[in-house]
């Protein structure tokens, strides 16, 4: 599992005690966040990348198959994640995505949370189109969903599953 944008790596920490035989892998933007994952023993230096978004020549994936993992870093890139998806459907190692992200097109706008959390996502610019992208990607989409994942005020993270 290659967690892109893992910040302190509580996903990950969590991950490897649920499925400790597992190999994992853990990118961020900041390079202060990858230093100390390592310094904290939640992965070994090589298996920490620091990757941009907005940048290309930083992409990286695990030299073995591997799934891909997001939680609540794609969401800031507005529209400008399809350089970086597109990446990840041409590396033939990452063999499929699970995306927990706020994911306007999932949000059935018959609640007055999640027509809140719709109008937020959209003032912040978060994650745009990002169901639509996918539904015309090269993947097959495994599930679509929003599972009111969020707090009292906002329904921020919907899951989107995939595979090659």
């Amino acid at each position: 599992i290659f967690e892109y944008g893992c910040g302190t790596g509580s996903n990950i920490q969590f991950l490897k005690k649920v499925i400790p035989e597992y190999e994992y892998f853990g990118s961020d933007w900041a390079k202060s966040a990858c230093n100390m994952l390592s310094k904290n023993s939640i992965l070994k230096s090589s298996q920490v990348f620091r990757i941009d978004y907005f940048d290309p020549s930083t992409y990286k994936g695990a030299s073995d198959s591997y799934i891909a993992f997001t939680n609540a870093s794609l969401e800031q890139t507005g529209d400008k994640y399809i350089e970086f998806m597109n990446f990840l459907f041409s590396n033939p190692q990452c063999v499929g995505g699970i995306h927990i992200e706020p994911i306007r097109e999932l949000l059935s706008l018959d609640s007055d949370l999640n027509k809140q959390s719709y109008e937020y996502a959209e003032k912040r610019q978060y994650l745009t189109n990002f169901f639509n992208f996918l539904r015309q990607s090269p993947v097959k989409i495994l599930e679509a969903k929003d599972y009111g994942i969020g707090s009292k005020y906002i329904s921020g993270y919907q899951v989107i599953t995939w595979i090659k």
